[in-house]
């Protein structure tokens, strides 16, 4: 298996699914994740002045991923 839990990502790239899952609390936390693999790619928490902020190392969209 890829280091980055896909087999096929030239499959995966192609695929009718949304390549990225997001998952959000009340309290303004916000995680979005591939689907295979369970890759965490970006986590957003508030700042000291409440501003969103990603906190994950990583890149803007998924073909950052299939390196």
């Amino acid at each position: 298996m890829a280091a980055n839990g896909c087999d096929d990502m030239e499959r995966f790239m192609k695929s009718p699914v949304e390549p990225f899952i997001e998952i959000s609390s009340t309290q303004g936390v916000t995680a979005r994740f591939l689907p295979l693999g369970a890759t965490l790619t970006s986590l957003f928490v508030k700042d000291r002045d409440s501003n969103p902020v990603d906190v994950v190392l990583g890149f803007d969209d998924v073909k950052g991923w299939d390196s």
